[in-house]
């Protein structure tokens, strides 16, 4: 309630709230009115009340919402010498309406000059203020407390069945998987040393021979198109998105604020201009829920866009992790039970140094998030500091029925600050996967595919003779290199119509000096690779073979070299040598 005075008002021993209110031709203002009126007389009589200048109050009043401040007396000089006290004008503004905010916001003019202040007509000297501490609750929600108490039990119910009912070992590393292949090998992968994961993927599993070649690798190269696409295109979109809103959000806030002043707003700050106002239910259960929802589903789309980031960097990583094989003799990194050698995993399965940041990283997004875009509840009280809806009668006081139902007011709020911390890390962390991706590079030496299971079991045709001797070979420390040495650069040339029975010799010629045309296209289906015909089939695509299909996986046994894990520390392969 606001009501302009006069300074004896203040001063006045024998206030009179009626003879002074019917003074000046109000009429019969309610009970409720008449008790508020001499509490403030009564406070300004006694000091209680907060005296501000002009243009203090004007700050502290013209705002939508209330929280550390009620009652106001707007105190004028007397207009008569030796007049009584007197109320002038009284105003009474329901600041929770959405109506109301014009009605609120200061006017350029008044805040440019606020000494000739004169809302009522009549010039205001200073005022005095009724100041209340503020107030603050815990919403609890229990519908959602119990769904998010049966998600988690749901959660930690399968979490616990698969740790105790899932006995056999399980492969969450590299480390596992070639454990794995060492002691189940997979005869589909034989013959296949060299091939990397993109030649599985285009020609199946066949049984080839292939120059070794000493090429270096990009990060970037392990992880799929569709891995960098959805993990770009998640952040890229959630930039776009806050670049819109954050545009959207200043052009067309209320008041048309300056952009730098509500980018000095501080982070998740409720201020009536950042209060979203919408169509949708803003009161009850109904209200409660749909803001929830909408303040929280920005979490679900940044969760999915970091699973996406997260496995980007574990696929990239683990290929590094998988070259590295080539260069140092080391146990095996697996996830449970090691033995020998063997070393235990890490914790989040990314290396610490990577694995700590992309949680900062996270953690730090997902809170920028919360604080972009939150929940506000606004309790509205009445003029003697009852929460609204205790006293029916004396809401109805202050307008229609359609005015006071809601008593708790549900929204969303957005803050500018917040919401362009967001863009900025996006934005780091869309770099930071460029720049990891294409900056640093793979060891050269071993087929690029290290979560590519063929690819794994192909390096896990060891030497028999180490399985027999020791240790089981899994437990020892391993390094990946030529198990077999095989003939110098060259290619054998076999006469296909003389069969197994030729005598064999051996033509050595550089790769690159067979012509394609002495050999067939690749045409053949996976069956008629596997065929008993004892003829070469090899794939050409320049005029370098980069395959050659070999149809009798026994043929040329000693002419060709093998690549694979070894604990006696095997050789590094030649470049343009040919393996199997």
């Amino acid at each position: 309630m606001v009501l302009n005075v006069n300074d004896a008002f203040v001063t006045s021993r024998n206030f009179n709230a009626s003879a002074a209110i019917e003074s000046v031709g109000l009429g019969d203002w309610g009970p409720q009115n008449d008790l508020v009126a001499t509490q403030m007389q009564f406070n300004a009589s006694q000091d209680n009340l907060e005296r501000l200048e002009n243009q203090d109050c004007i700050a502290a009043y013209g705002q939508t919402y209330l929280s550390s401040h009620r009652n106001l007396l707007l105190v004028s000089t007397s207009q008569e010498s030796n007049e009584d006290a007197k109320v002038y004008q009284v105003e009474q503004i329901d600041p929770s309406r959405l109506d109301a905010q014009e009605e609120c916001a200061p006017d350029p003019d008044i805040t440019n000059d606020p000494t000739a202040w004169s809302p009522f007509g009549i010039k205001v000297e200073y005022c005095l203020s009724q100041v209340v501490d503020q107030r603050c609750q815990l919403n609890f929600s229990l519908p959602l407390a119990i769904t998010v108490i049966i998600f988690n039990l749901v959660k930690a119910v399968v979490m616990l069945f698969i740790i105790f009912n899932i006995t056999e070992n399980r492969i969450h590393t590299i480390g596992d998987a070639i454990r794995s292949y060492l002691v189940h090998r997979d005869e589909q992968t034989s013959n296949c040393c060299l091939l990397n994961a993109e030649d599985f993927r285009s020609h199946g599993f066949i049984q080839s021979t292939k120059p070794w070649k000493n090429e270096r690798r990009k990060f970037s190269h392990n992880a799929s198109l569709a891995r960098w696409t959805l993990s770009l295109l998640f952040y890229s979109m959630a930039i776009g998105v806050s670049i819109f809103l954050l545009a959207y959000g200043i052009l067309h806030t209320p008041g048309h604020p300056n952009a730098s002043n509500l980018l000095k707003l501080p982070f998740g700050s409720i201020s009536a201009e950042t209060i979203i106002h919408w169509e949708l239910p803003s009161s009850d259960t109904s209200g409660f829920a749909a803001n929830v929802l909408i303040a929280n589903f920005p979490q679900l789309i940044l969760s999915a866009a970091y699973l996406n980031y997260n496995g980007l960097f574990t696929s990239m990583l683990a290929a590094y992790e998988w070259s590295q094989m080539a260069w140092h003799q080391k146990g095996l990194r697996v996830s449970h039970n090691p033995q020998g050698a063997q070393r235990s995993t890490y914790f989040l399965q990314l290396p610490y140094r990577y694995a700590i940041p992309l949680l900062i990283g996270s953690g730090a997004m997902h809170w920028l998030v919360s604080q972009s875009l939150f929940l506000v509840t606004v309790l509205r009280y009445d003029i003697l500091g009852q929460p609204l809806g205790d006293d029916l009668e004396f809401q109805l006081e202050l307008g229609s029925s359609s005015q006071i139902a809601e008593t708790t007011h549900y929204s969303c709020g957005w803050s500018p600050i917040a919401v362009l911390c967001v863009i900025i890390g996006g934005l780091v962390m869309i770099c930071t996967a460029l720049f990891v991706g294409r900056r640093f590079h793979l060891q050269p030496g071993m087929p690029l595919g290290g979560t590519c299971s063929a690819v794994i079991a192909a390096a896990c045709f060891v030497d028999d003779t180490e399985i027999e001797d020791g240790d089981p070979l899994e437990t020892r420390a391993l390094k990946w290199g030529v198990i077999r040495a095989g003939a110098a650069e060259g290619i054998d040339q076999i006469d296909p119509e003389q069969g197994d029975e030729q005598e064999q010799t051996i033509d050595i010629r550089p790769v690159s000096a067979v012509k394609p045309s002495s050999f067939a296209p690749f045409s053949a289906s996976r069956s008629s690779i596997f065929s008993n015909s004892t003829a070469y089939n090899p794939v050409s695509s320049s005029t370098d073979i980069e395959l050659l299909l070999l149809s009798d996986p026994n043929q040329s046994e000693h002419r060709f070299g093998h690549c694979a894990f070894s604990s006696r520390d095997p050789e590094f392969p030649q470049e343009g040598v040919l393996y199997r």
